[in-house]
């Protein structure tokens, strides 16, 4: 089952002119210009504005719309006018959060669609769609039934921590529809990040009951990003997805770590990804985060083998957590961390940055180790000639005097970024870790990205 996702944010100046192009079978649109908004507050949350084509100009409707966003904001929202031609229809589905900087716009979430093909300039990106953790596809029928239409349009909204918060399958069966909400209601999926923090998005997808390799009915999946059947509809229902709080552990805590200036994270119980069977080691360094609701997320900080990301995923959204001090409401207390697979269903092991670890470092779990971490003194972003979103890891050494050296690129970092992060990388400067006191050399791993 291909499993594609983008992701989308986009920043930019009130003089950048950026542009969103929509092709849709026969009917091509295009947006000239993203309006800006008066509001500034990244965390008064969103305004969802759905654009259709009435045959010859674009109109604007507002749907869920935060306090925040005054009535001059939302008249520039629907106002924007869009270029093209084709049958009526929708054009597009935006997730519009404000701004956190006062002139630069505000940040544009495009829901993915199946059949629906995006051109986004800048910095834009679809919003994600993508599966993390996927318990089962079988579905509960006989395999002699027969459905007059097992084909369904579905809508999944995702919360932070990466749960659906609402999956509505329509234009189906409706014992179709009911089977596919409740098997896509226990996968879990990636969240979106803005700023670092996981927020709320949405996606659509074409779901389907079809016979698998056994002959019992399984769910089939067709991803945005497949674009291989065209609707020209968004479904929404009311049909919420409610599920009960997360228990507090009572076990007491291990471990207490913080990253940078979040808030500490009492870690209660760790679990283990499952073995990587591959020949070669590999590691995936993660965030963790969790909220006062006690909602775990976590995400991979770099791209990882697939696989092995999965497994790494899966096993932090299984950690028993709980932030201290206590938070209020989506801000999220994280710590970060790196699963090392051995080869040939090797152990596993995690490994935490020494100084993030506050309590509990001389009494460590079983398979999690303290490392020594450098911190970044000085950072250069590189300058990059190509075009299109990449990354590109660097394995680098850091001296006793904090200065990199034996700068190595990964076989996966895109040829044309190799001289330009290097070329930046080594202009950094670190603290080296401290081992007895002294200064002391490190390797470490190093990411630079390239929007768009």
């Amino acid at each position: 089952m291909p499993l594609s996702w983008l992701t989308l944010t986009l920043t930019a100046f009130a003089t950048d002119t950026s542009v969103i192009t929509v092709q849709r079978g026969d009917s091509s649109h295009r947006l000239p210009q993203l309006p800006t908004v008066a509001s500034i507050d990244p965390e008064a949350g969103r305004c969802i504005v759905t654009y259709t084509w009435d045959g010859t100009k674009s109109v604007g409707a507002i749907g869920a719309c935060a306090a925040a966003f005054t009535p001059a904001d939302r008249a520039q929202l629907t106002s924007s006018a869009w270029e093209g031609q084709g049958s009526p229809g929708l054009i597009a589905e935006v997730w519009v959060s404000l701004a956190d900087r006062p002139g630069e716009l505000p940040l544009w979430g495009v829901l993915a669609r199946p059949g629906v093909a995006l051109d986004l300039d800048g910095e834009a990106r679809e919003m994600p769609h993508r599966a993390q953790e996927v318990p089962s596809t079988a579905l509960p029928f006989e395999p002699a039934e027969v459905f007059a239409d097992a084909d369904c349009d579905v809508r999944v909204e995702v919360g932070p921590s990466g749960l659906p918060t609402l999956v509505a399958a329509t234009a189906c069966e409706p014992r179709v529809g009911d089977a596919i909400e409740v098997l896509l209601r226990s996968w879990r999926f990636q969240p979106w990040m803005i700023g670092g923090f996981p927020r709320q998005s949405a996606f659509e997808l074409l779901a389907s009951a079809a016979h698998g390799a056994q002959g019992a009915y399984e769910m089939t999946l067709t991803w945005p990003s497949d674009a291989t059947r065209g609707g020209d509809s968004v479904h929404v229902t009311d049909r919420a997805v409610s599920r009960p709080p997360v228990e507090r552990p009572t076990n007491p805590y291990v471990i207490q770590v913080r990253h940078k200036g979040f808030a500490a994270v009492r870690v209660h119980d760790l679990v283990m990804p499952e073995p990587w069977t591959g020949p070669d080691a590999r590691s995936c360094p993660i965030l963790v985060g969790v909220n006062s609701r006690l909602e775990v997320v976590t995400w991979p900080e770099a791209r990882c083998h697939p696989d092995v990301e999965l497994r790494s995923v899966a096993a932090g959204n299984a950690f028993r957590l709980t932030p201290a001090p206590n938070l209020e409401g989506e801000r999220y207390a994280r710590f970060r961390g790196v699963f090392r697979f051995a080869p040939n269903g090797g152990p596993v092991t995690f490994d935490l940055p020494s100084p993030d670890i506050e309590k509990g470092a001389n009494d460590l779990p079983e398979g999690v180790h303290g490392r020594p971490a450098a911190v970044v003194l000085r950072s250069i972003s590189p300058r990059f000639a190509g075009q299109g979103e990449a990354s590109c890891t660097v394995d680098v050494a850091i001296t006793r005097s904090g200065r990199p050296k034996d700068l190595r690129a990964d076989a996966s970092c895109p040829t044309d970024m190799q001289a330009a992060s290097i070329k930046a990388i080594k202009r950094w400067r670190w603290a080296p870790p401290l081992e007895d006191g002294r200064p002391t050399t490190i390797r470490t791993r190093v990411t630079v990205r390239r929007q768009g």
